[in-house]
């Protein structure tokens, strides 16, 4: 049995409000740009659909030789390889209702992870900077929050091709980058909702903005009040403007806040959602305590 929550998450009731409000702005956006594509063709006479076919073309073999390269230099977790996160990407995986993902490990010092689709094949790359900080301490729960997140792409449809057709409306200025920032918070609360703990999420929050031996020693509120100082000034406006990412103490801060309204900042590991969780949330049961890890010692880094 998975010491996970068990709970199906309806991912349109975790999705950040701001992603759909990007997304109508970029489809209002691509309509003209996908008709003046469509005039060029009837003026070409069909030759800029040749043009387009074979672009198309490059494409795929493109995603082939990367999706070859992945197989090939990476371990892939199964039930034999790494059983620990293959239990995190079998429980995630079902359910968020998502047909499981190919889930490799490769190394890179880079702290980081993507989610891909590759000739119709989903997969997550779990690059190993990011797996040593996550598992330093020797407890796999931060890690949960970063397969959460890489599998939260997948299943908010960020990479199908109804959402990858409106990236030409990124013309428009600050509307491509903040649909991208909306996404990635998206995913946080996927990982939060895979988790069922925001101290969790907190955590690996925490490893990623300052390194996973400073991460132990991190004041989240303190972080908080760090950005809620600096998030209005004009510099950090118009970085935020440009970025295709949250700022990590902003993400830092939405975790914190959507963890609470969700229940899932109890004093106990585990602790059962409330009742506006359970509202807002699922369609289940409320969370049952998860059991302890095989790997943990039953302290967390910030516990």
């Amino acid at each position: 049995m998975s010491r996970w929550p068990d709970h199906p998450i309806d991912i349109e009731r975790v999705r950040h409000p701001g992603e759909q409000s990007a997304r109508s702005i970029m489809l209002a956006a691509a309509i003209p740009m996908y008709l003046v594509i469509l005039l060029y063709i009837l003026i070409s006479l069909g030759t800029l659909l040749i043009v387009i076919g074979m672009v198309f073309g490059m494409l795929v073999l493109a995603e082939l030789m990367s999706l070859a390269h992945i197989r090939a230099n990476g371990m892939r977790v199964g039930p034999r390889q790494y059983p620990e996160v293959n239990d995190m990407v079998e429980n995630f995986s079902r359910r968020l209702k998502l047909q499981r993902p190919e889930v490799y490990i490769m190394q890179d010092s880079m702290w980081n992870a993507f989610a891909t689709k590759l000739a119709k094949e989903r997969v997550v790359v779990l690059l190993s900077g990011a797996v040593d900080a996550l598992l330093l301490d020797g407890n796999d729960d931060e890690l949960a929050f970063l397969v959460g997140h890489e599998l939260g792409h997948h299943a908010a449809g960020h990479l199908d091709w109804q959402h990858r057709a409106l990236r030409i409306g990124a013309w428009m200025p600050f509307v491509g980058a903040w649909h991208r920032r909306c996404m990635e918070l998206t995913c946080d609360r996927v990982a939060i909702a895979c988790c069922g703990d925001g101290h969790i999420a907190l955590r690996g929050l925490a490893s990623m903005t300052v390194g996973a031996l400073m991460a132990p020693r991190t004041d989240i509120e303190a972080a908080i009040a760090q950005w809620n100082q600096v998030r209005t000034s004009l510099f950090v406006t118009l970085r935020t403007l440009y970025s295709s990412y949250p700022h990590h103490l902003q993400r830092i801060d939405e975790a914190y806040r959507i963890a609470g309204r969700w229940g899932m900042l109890g004093d106990s590991e585990g602790e059962a959602m409330d009742a506006l969780a359970h509202e807002e949330l699922i369609a289940a049961p409320p969370v049952v305590p998860r059991a302890p890890s095989a790997m943990s010692n039953g302290q967390g880094p910030l516990a």
